[in-house]
C-alpha cells in the first residue's frame, strides 16, 4: 500500500458539523441528557482525472419501487449543502446497518432520545438498549414533529474508476489535503480584538466516520433508467451497490455488506478522566490516559444477546491532528485569522463571533484547514494494534503508548480497505458520521462549536 509501485488516487471529502454542547457534570454516554446538535452540514468531495465522484439520485416509480443511479461524474461533489438535522446523540455500531441507543436517560432536564423510559437514577441494566435496523433516527429534519431529539446521519455518494481496478482507503493525502476529524475553533472576544480558541478538542475524539458497501448489481429498472438520463456514459454497462430505504427493515433487506470505520484521534483522551462502558459483564468504568490507544468495542446483538465486538478486522485508525503552531506559541491559524480581521478592519465589529467564524472559515481559509494542522499518521494494520493489547477480550482492553509508537505509522491502514472498485463500474457507498457511546472518551462535559470531517480517499491497484 504504501511502496513506491502502490498508485494513489486521492478523493477528499469534507463535512462541517456544527454542534453544540452544555457544558454539564461528567456524565457516560448511557447517562447523557445534554447531546451534540449538528446542523448546517456541508459535504464537499474533490478527486481526480482517474477517479469520479457523483452525488446519488433516487426516483420512486409508480409500483413504489425506488431506483438508484448516479448524477453527473466530476471531480469535485458537494452534498447536502444545507442539511437541518435534529442533534446528533450518542450511538454505537458494529456494522453500519445495527445501531443502539441506551433506552434511559436523566431526568432532569433530558432531552428525549429514542429511549422510551425516563429514570430517577441511572443504572443501564444488562440488554437494555434500543435497537434501530430500519434507519429510523437518522436523517431526521429538524422541522420534524417528533420527541426524537436525534442520533446519526448518512448519505450516498458514487465513485468510479475509468481507467483501472482498484482498492479504496481512508488516508493522510498530501500536498494540503487529508483526513482529519477536529473541532472547529470557536472566536472569542478579547479586550481590543478576537482570537480563536483552540483548546477544545473532544469530541473529535469519539466521533466516527463509517463506510457501508454492498457489491451487489443493481436491478435492470435502475440500470434503463439511468441510461435514459444526460449524464449516461456508454461505458457503464453496471451498477453495483444496493441499500435498505429509510424504515425498511435490516432483516427484509438481508443483503451482504462489508463496513469500514474511520476513528481519528485514537490515542488522544482530553478529557482525563475517566467513563462507563457496556461491556460483556455489565458496566466498567475506564481509565483514560493520553497517548494510549484504548480500544472501543461497539455492541451488536449476537443469538439475540447485546455483545460488545471488536471491530480489528475493519477498523482504519489514526493518530491524534493537532493544530500547527508558529516558534512564537501560536497557531498558524492564529495568524491567518488575525490577517482576516486586519482585511476587515472596523467591519469586524458589526459581526457576531460566530459570523466571524463563519466568513474566515469560508472565505478566507475556504474550508480546507489541512494547510493549519500536523496531521496524525495512520496506524499500518488494525491486526497487529489489537494483538499488542493488554487487558480481557469484550471488557476492556488497551496498548500502552510505548507498544503503538513500536507499530509505527503509514499513510494508511492496510487492511481496511473500504471498497474493491472494478473499472468502469459506478459503486454506491454509504457514508455514516456518528458519535459512538462505547467510546471511552465519549462523555458529556465538553463545550463545542463546530466538529470538522475532511475524509482523504486513497486507492490502489
Amino acid at each position: 500500500m504504501t511502496g513506491p509501485a502502490a498508485k494513489l488516487i486521492s478523493i477528499g471529502i469534507m463535512l462541517v458539523v456544527s454542534l453544540c454542547l452544555v457544558t454539564v457534570t461528567s456524565y457516560a454516554w448511557l447517562t447523557m441528557s445534554d447531546n451534540p446538535v449538528a446542523t448546517g452540514i456541508q459535504v464537499s468531495v474533490g478527486g481526480s482525472n482517474t477517479i469520479k465522484l457523483a452525488a446519488d439520485i433516487s426516483t420512486v416509480t409508480e409500483d413504489g419501487q425506488v431506483l438508484h443511479y448516479p448524477a453527473f461524474f466530476s471531480e469535485t461533489l458537494t452534498l447536502n449543502e444545507e442539511a437541518d438535522y435534529l442533534p446528533l446523540s450518542p450511538v454505537s455500531t458494529a456494522d453500519g446497518v445495527n445501531w443502539y441507543f441506551p433506552k434511559e436517560i436523566k431526568k432532569e432536564n433530558a432531552a428525549y432520545t429514542p429511549g422510551i423510559e425516563i429514570r430517577e437514577e441511572s443504572s443501564l441494566q444488562k440488554d437494555e438498549f434500543v435497537h434501530d435496523d430500519k434507519l429510523e433516527y437518522a436523517n431526521i429534519d429538524a422541522g420534524q414533529d417528533t420527541e426524537v431529539k436525534g442520533s446519526y446521519m448518512y448519505f450516498d455518494f458514487w465513485v468510479v474508476s475509468p481507467q483501472e481496478n482498484c482498492e479504496l482507503r481512508v488516508s493522510v493525502g498530501q500536498d494540503g489535503s487529508g483526513s482529519y476529524v477536529i473541532n472547529l475553533p470557536t472566536v472569542v472576544k478579547t479586550e481590543d480584538s478576537y482570537q480563536l480558541d483552540i483548546s477544545n478538542n473532544e469530541p473529535s475524539t469519539y466521533a466516527r466516520v463509517g463506510f457501508l458497501v454492498n457489491s451487489d448489481v443493481q436491478t435492470n429498472d435502475s440500470m434503463n433508467e439511468y441510461v435514459q438520463q444526460p449524464q449516461y456514459m456508454d461505458i457503464y454497462k453496471k451498477l453495483r451497490g444496493i441499500y435498505q430505504e429509510k424504515g425498511e427493515s435490516a432483516s427484509q433487506y438481508n443483503r451482504l455488506t462489508s463496513y469500514t470505520i474511520y476513528e481519528p484521534n485514537g490515542d488522544s483522551h482530553p478529557s482525563a478522566a475517566s467513563s462507563d462502558v457496556y461491556t460483556n459483564i455489565g458496566l466498567k468504568n475506564m481509565a483514560l490516559k493520553d497517548g494510549e490507544y484504548v480500544i472501543t468495542s461497539p455492541i451488536s446483538k449476537v443469538n439475540g444477546a447485546h455483545i460488545a465486538t471488536e471491530a480489528q478486522s475493519y477498523l482504519a485508525v489514526q493518530k491524534t491532528s493537532r493544530w500547527a503552531m508558529s516558534d512564537e506559541s501560536e497557531s498558524f491559524l492564529q495568524q491567518h485569522f488575525e490577517a482576516f480581521l486586519l482585511q476587515l478592519g472596523d467591519k469586524a465589529d458589526k459581526y457576531t463571533e460566530e459570523e466571524l467564524m463563519n466568513r474566515f472559515y469560508e472565505n478566507w481559509i475556504q474550508q480546507n484547514c489541512a494547510y493549519y494542522l500536523n496531521l496524525g499518521q495512520f496506524i499500518p494494520n488494525s491486526s497487529l494494534l489489537y494483538s499488542q493489547a493488554k487487558g480481557d477480550l469484550g471488557i476492556y482492553r488497551y496498548v500502552k503508548e510505548e507498544s503503538l509508537a513500536k507499530l509505527g505509522t503509514s499513510g494508511a491502514t492496510d487492511d481496511a480497505v473500504i471498497a474493491y472498485l472494478e473499472k468502469n463500474v459506478p459503486q454506491r457507498i454509504r457514508m455514516y458520521v456518528y458519535l459512538e457511546g462505547q467510546d471511552v472518551d465519549c462523555i458529556s462535559n465538553a463545550d463545542v462549536n463546530s466538529l470538522i470531517v475532511h475524509l482523504e480517499l486513497a486507492g490502489s491497484n
